[in-house]
């Protein structure tokens, strides 16, 4: 399933594996942003990012963006609130989120044009 959604917040949820080990797992607060046939998810939903998503994302900057979510499960957490779990469509990322992984890029339109 494909959605549009707008980031609301980003926070960091702990998890916890034992008494000495500590994780924290940066989570979206997402809401739909668009209406698809009059409707729409009316209630407020956590993106998980995968682990390479947090490794090429810089996930403090989507707070407030608006991003294209691939689904592929939703379930229901603590007290009802739903957990989608996906990929973010990387064509609907701001620039700046993007950290710079050292891989080289295609070369842009303009640099294909000029040769």
């Amino acid at each position: 399933m494909k959605i549009e959604v707008y980031v609301a917040g980003v926070s960091n949820e702990v998890w916890f594996r034992d008494t000495r080990d500590e994780r924290q797992v940066t989570i979206l607060n997402c809401l739909d942003r668009h209406a698809h046939e009059g409707m729409k998810l009316k209630q407020a939903f956590d993106y998980t990012p995968t682990k390479d998503e947090a490794e090429a994302i810089e996930l403090d900057k989507l707070d407030g963006c608006s991003l294209v979510l691939a689904v592929e499960e939703i379930k229901a957490a603590n007290g009802g609130r739903l957990k989608f779990k996906g990929k973010i469509d990387r064509a609907s990322l701001p620039k700046n989120a993007l950290r710079n992984t050292g891989t080289a890029s295609a070369p842009g339109k303009a640099d294909s044009a000029v040769r």
